[in-house]
């Protein structure tokens, strides 16, 4: 079987990622996109580097959020 788009590919298991993971992908890239350009991932970072990688960037630029953690108070008082 031949792929129309890649010649390269003889079989179906040739392809390295399944449409999902593109699908995924895409939506974390546009994601990405939103984030001012000067604070975004590079495009290969976005499509080569681990989730841990991608952590460790945002981290770097953003700085590392110290206060994670909230408070919820829930009563059974109505008013």
């Amino acid at each position: 079987m031949r792929i129309p788009l890649d010649t390269r590919l003889e079989e179906l298991y040739d392809i390295p990622h399944t449409i999902s993971f593109v699908i995924r992908k895409k939506i974390q890239v546009d994601n990405f996109n939103e984030l001012p350009k000067e604070k975004r991932p590079t495009v290969k970072m976005m499509w080569e580097s681990s989730p841990e990688e991608i952590d460790r960037f945002l981290e770097r630029v953003y700085g590392k959020n110290e206060d994670t953690t909230t408070d919820v108070l829930i009563t059974d008082i109505e008013g």
